[in-house]
């Protein structure tokens, strides 16, 4: 994919480049205050992290760097296959672009990636209940609230839907 394009923002595959922001990212405990992932010791780990991407992803679809269209590192985000089949859905941003839009954007961008591209009649996202911007976020893109349960280090975590079919017919 060379870079989808948003209002704002475009996705493109993460990249060694991307080392510096991919560690600054997991190095805020506010941003992985509600994922299930570690602090990266330095940036040598976060790019081994990034150089491992393709194999991670065993299943398929990808990670991708979220940018700005004048080119500013904003975060990252992902479509994954699990080994039920299912696609989840995932982001994160940097706290400086945090309640800008870049989130739905991304959301937005990923889930044209899944239905139009990957031609997936579904994802789902998985979002710690007390994650309430993320919440809004999967509720004004179309995810309706699907089942709850565990998601990593969250006892109650609840799952949306996302349907090619839209949030009317899902």
């Amino acid at each position: 994919m060379k870079g989808t394009a948003a209002p704002r923002i475009a996705l493109r595959p993460i990249e060694p480049r991307d080392a510096e922001h991919v560690f600054a990212l997991n190095s805020d405990a506010e941003v992985l205050r509600y994922v299930n992932d570690e602090p990266f010791a330095n940036i040598e780990a976060a790019s081994q992290w990034i150089s491992r991407i393709d194999r991670e992803l065993p299943l398929g679809i990808g990670r991708w760097s979220i940018v700005t269209h004048e080119g500013e590192w904003v975060g990252r985000c992902s479509l994954r296959r699990q080994p039920d089949g299912d696609v989840l859905m995932g982001y994160r941003l940097l706290r400086a672009h945090w309640g800008k839009g870049c989130a739905s954007a991304a959301v937005q961008l990923m889930l044209r990636l899944a239905f139009q591209t990957h031609d997936l009649d579904q994802v789902f996202s998985r979002v710690a209940r007390e994650n309430i911007a993320s919440r809004r976020v999967a509720e004004r893109n179309g995810g309706l609230l699907w089942k709850e349960g565990p998601c990593g280090r969250h006892a109650d975590a609840l799952v949306y839907r996302f349907s090619r079919l839209g949030p009317d017919q899902a």
